[in-house]
């Protein structure tokens, strides 16, 4: 027996970037959606909201990713995933239009708390869009995300979610 397809988003973005204004942008856009999202920041809360949909006989119609800060519980969410649509959202540092990373290299250390690359996003056999933000479009990026997300619950098409991302690169 199948789950019926709900219009329910889950949000995934690590606790420690939760609380930071900065990189909070799941849980700005969670709450543009008025209820229709779910922020989880683990994964015991992922797989809790995970067992409430699966017992209530329903699916999430989408996730959303925050990757920064979320490195080890990206590296779990393929076992735990179910195969539909995923947003990624990436924070992109500008430092590098500079020169200054020429000269300065991130350590792949536990302390550099966006070291995952996008090969190892959960991305195989999924429709997948990957956005950017930086701190001063957070704002705008999450109520575009939130936007486009609505309309892709609203008609089931994930184009509404690969043209929110097309609508900022002209801009």
């Amino acid at each position: 027996m199948g789950h019926i397809m709900a219009d329910i988003v889950i949000f995934i973005e690590a606790k420690a970037t939760q609380v930071l204004t900065e990189t909070a942008i799941c849980s700005k856009a969670c709450a543009l959606l008025n209820e229709r999202g779910f922020m989880v920041g683990s994964m015991p809360e992922l797989l809790e909201v995970l067992e409430e949909l699966k017992s209530a006989d329903l699916s999430a119609a989408i996730f959303v990713i925050n990757t920064f800060g979320a490195k080890e519980l990206i590296l779990q969410l393929n076992s735990f995933m179910p195969e539909v649509p995923a947003l990624f959202l990436r924070r992109q540092l500008f430092a590098g239009q500079s020169g200054l990373m020429d000269h300065i290299r991130a350590a792949e250390s536990a302390a550099d708390i966006d070291a995952i690359t996008i090969e190892q996003l959960p991305t195989k056999h999924r429709r997948h869009s990957i956005w950017y933000y930086g701190t001063k479009n957070l704002d705008e990026v999450a109520r575009r995300a939130a936007k486009s997300l609505t309309l892709f619950l609203d008609k089931g098409d994930f184009y509404a979610i690969e043209k929110g991302e097309e609508l900022r690169t002209r801009n």
